[in-house]
């Protein structure tokens, strides 16, 4: 009774485990890549502020100083009369 050579099996598995691994792992990055970042992306494109709305808030892009409350600011009159 011959005991069969089992040389080169164990290789074979792990060289179809790391090829379909990667293929796999390739084939879920690129869905998601062409089918969810890309659209998303374009949708932040379209609903870019422009560069005035942005020099505006700039000062309060951080949380400070606060944004000014429109119903109190200016706390002075802006022209004297």
């Amino acid at each position: 009774m011959a005991v069969p050579k089992i040389t080169g099996m164990l290789q074979r598995q792990v060289t179809r485990d790391i090829v379909s691994a990667f293929s796999l792992a390739s084939a879920i990055s690129g869905y998601y890549w062409y089918y969810v970042h890309v659209p998303y992306i374009g949708r932040l494109k379209l609903e870019e502020p422009d560069a005035a709305e942005l020099r505006k808030l700039k000062p309060y892009l951080y949380g400070y100083p606060s944004p000014p409350k429109p119903d109190t600011w200016p706390p002075y009159p802006a022209f004297p009369a």
